[in-house]
């Protein structure tokens, strides 16, 4: 039980890094109804698009590594209590990592709304 605690307190953090460094490094080339950040902004033009996962993504490695270090920390406290406290920990560390990963979304639209009008043109600086 210790070593699925461990793993499934990780994962989100790991998940994050990943796919932030994917984003900002390796974007979608185009809009997508099936990957990539997808929301009605960021979907109202192929700049706009692009900007988007340039934010998430840095957005994301910043969270996931914040996370991580979180996540080793109590991976290390799983090591001093028992089992079933040790899975009250890791359901209220991954309901906090779900809650900062989509806490995400907020920042990515308005640096969107900044950045571009409502139909995805940049807006004159």
């Amino acid at each position: 039980m210790l070593v699925y605690s461990i793993a499934m307190t990780v994962l989100i953090p790991l998940v994050m890094l990943f796919a932030g460094w994917m984003m900002k490094k390796h974007p979608p080339k185009n809009i997508s109804n099936w990957y990539g950040y997808r929301t009605k902004r960021s979907m109202q033009s192929q700049a706009a698009w692009d900007f988007a996962h340039q934010v998430c993504g840095r957005l994301w490695i910043t969270w996931g590594t914040v996370l991580l270090i979180g996540s080793g920390l109590v991976c290390i406290a799983y090591l001093y209590v028992e089992n079933t406290y040790r899975c009250m920990i890791m359901v209220v560390a991954v309901l906090v990592q779900i809650l900062l990963l989509l806490g995400t979304i907020l920042p990515t639209e308005r640096a969107l709304q900044k950045r571009f009008d409502e139909n995805g043109n940049p807006k004159d600086k």
